[in-house]
């Protein structure tokens, strides 16, 4: 039987799937034994591959749905009731880092989800919330805050660079080397282009945005995967 109708035979049975990937995540990721079977780690019927998951809190939370498949990335998760999911269906993620750093930090990201290289990394207890069938490239970058604080001279109370949550709709293809920076709001069904820094919302769906800072150049498109 062929890769291609193993895969299929799991999907049919879910509960199969679930003890494949138990020994499957066993043999694959050291985190898995010490997280997933007793610990924060939810993963039933996920797929882990050299994935490292470093945990530095209480009461954080680690979900990745049926079906997903991780590798070679690393989760840190810096601080109490820090949470992240990942859903099911045919998320795949390799190369990627997702960070929370400070209380209540999370990522969410949907169902479909893939992923090619590059970091997600929420913080100072804001969201990064991502919908479903999105698409990233290569050494994509998702970042809600700046990491390291700037206040008013003479004011060290008075900062000014607040992190914010960033919110990317359903059917967005990220391309690869782009920035999405803190505070934005992306819809659904947009392309964001290769190299473009997104520093503020991009509200107008079936479009193209590129550059740095990105701006609209198409209206009226949509994109599938190939």
């Amino acid at each position: 039987m062929g890769r291609e109708r193993i895969i299929s035979f799991l999907k049919g049975h879910p509960v199969l799937m679930d003890v494949v990937s138990f020994f499957y995540n066993i043999f694959h990721s050291w985190s898995f034994i010490k997280y997933g079977i007793i610990g924060p780690l939810s993963c039933r019927g996920a797929f882990l591959n050299h994935v490292k998951i470093d945990i530095k809190g209480r009461g954080c939370k680690v979900s990745i749905g049926r079906r997903s498949r991780l590798n070679h990335c690393v989760l840190t998760l810096r601080g109490d009731s820090c949470v992240l999911v990942i859903k099911g269906g045919t998320t795949m993620i390799n190369h990627t880092l997702l960070d929370m750093y400070r209380d209540h930090s999370s990522i969410i990201i949907g169902s479909s989800f893939s992923m090619e290289g590059g970091q997600i990394e929420a913080m100072d207890g804001k969201a990064i919330t991502i919908g479903n069938n999105c698409m990233f490239s290569r050494d994509v970058s998702i970042c809600n805050g700046d990491n390291h604080p700037i206040y008013v001279v003479g004011q060290p109370n008075e900062q000014v660079n607040l992190s914010a949550d960033v919110s990317i709709g359903n059917h967005v293809w990220i391309g690869f080397h782009a920035r999405v920076l803190k505070g934005v709001h992306i819809v659904d069904d947009v392309i964001i282009g290769s190299n473009a820094l997104v520093t503020k919302s991009v509200d107008i769906p079936h479009s193209v945005y590129v550059g740095c800072p990105a701006k609209i150049i198409k209206q009226g498109v949509t994109w599938r995967r190939s």
